[in-house]
Parts: structure tokens; sequence; C-alpha cells
């Protein structure tokens, strides 16, 4: 399960966009544990990832015709992720084992370009991409898809990539999140 949102506001060429992401993945496997001469234990293996992604961020409006707007932006990224494994076996005899894997947040910062590219009235390309550092050696997330706008309500089909090269952290690996997704956006 993911959760994604956005919010934002505008005043002539400045904006503020919080973007936050809510990650929920949970998996379990029943597998048997042969031990000496054919005597098999069934247990029943449980790996559960929660994570937050939270992307604050002020833009300023660098171009703007009727057909193309683009933001020039500075803000962070935020992740924390937590993962658990738990073991638990059949046999009463042996004690059920659970783990938390790893449990870490880290900062960075970013820098990116946000905007759209009207093809008509009501049809438009939105995209966004950022770059940045910090905790990690490298982040980085690109965006885009195609809009319909309705009067203050937007139907938005896109492609999202976000991702983390975290090779000199003790906790994490690399980490990314992608794919497509379909939203609404209101317009106040």
């Amino acid at each position: 399960m993911a959760f994604m949102g956005t919010v934002g506001a505008r005043k002539n060429k400045w904006s503020f966009m919080l973007d936050a992401i809510y990650l929920y993945a949970k998996d379990s496997k029943n597998f048997t544990i042969p031990i000496e001469n054919l005597t098999i234990i069934g247990a029943k293996g449980t790996v559960e990832v929660t994570a937050w992604l939270l992307t604050p961020s002020v833009g300023y409006n660098i171009f703007q015709t009727e057909r193309i707007n683009l933001d020039f932006l500075a803000g962070a990224r935020y992740l924390h992720l937590k993962s658990d494994a738990e073991l638990d076996f059949d046999l009463g005899i042996l004690p059920n084992r659970e783990r938390d894997i790893v449990s870490d947040s880290i900062w960075d910062g970013i820098i990116g370009l946000k905007g759209r590219v009207n093809l008509s009235k009501n049809w438009y390309l939105p995209y966004y991409a950022d770059i940045g550092t910090g905790s990690s050696k490298l982040t980085w997330q690109a965006f885009g898809g195609v809009g319909y706008r309705f009067k203050r309500i937007y139907l938005i089909g896109a492609y999202r990539y976000i991702a983390w090269n975290l090779d000199d952290n003790d906790k994490f690996d690399d980490f990314n999140l992608h794919g497509p997704f379909v939203g609404v956006k209101f317009r106040f």
C-alpha cells in the first residue's frame, strides 16, 4: 500500500509545496527447516517495511508564457525507513524471533525544476525533476505525465521515479520507488 499527496500554494512568482509519501509493504512465507535425521520444523517468515518520504520546497517562477510554465525550486527530502522481520516456529519449544532489521532517517537538500506545457485549453504535460545530496550520496526524482483540466479539477496520469544512492550509509543500501499513478488535483 502506498499513499501520495501534495499540498501547495502560489502567490505571484513564489510557491510552496509539501509532497508526502507513505509506504507499507508486508510479505510472509511458510517453509520447513530440516534438522538431523529427517526431523522437520515448520516455520513462517514475515518481513514488514514502512517508509515516510517528505519533500518540502520553495519555488520561484523563472519562465512563463501562455504555453509554458517553469519554476526553479529548492528544498529538502526526508526519508524514514523501518524494516522488521519475524520468524514463527510451529514447534512450541522453539521461541519465536522478531528483529528490527533497520530503522533510520536521512535528510538531503534538493534543487530542481517543475512546470507544465499546455497543449490546448484543457490538455497539458506536467513535469518535475530534482537532484540533491546530504545524508545520502545522491538523491533524485523525476516525474512526467499528461493532464486534463476541468474548471478547478485536474486529472493526471504520470510515471514517477525517486531514488537514493546510499553506498556510504551503514544501515541502508540504495532505495528506489517508481511506477505509474493516476491523481486528482484540486485548485482553489
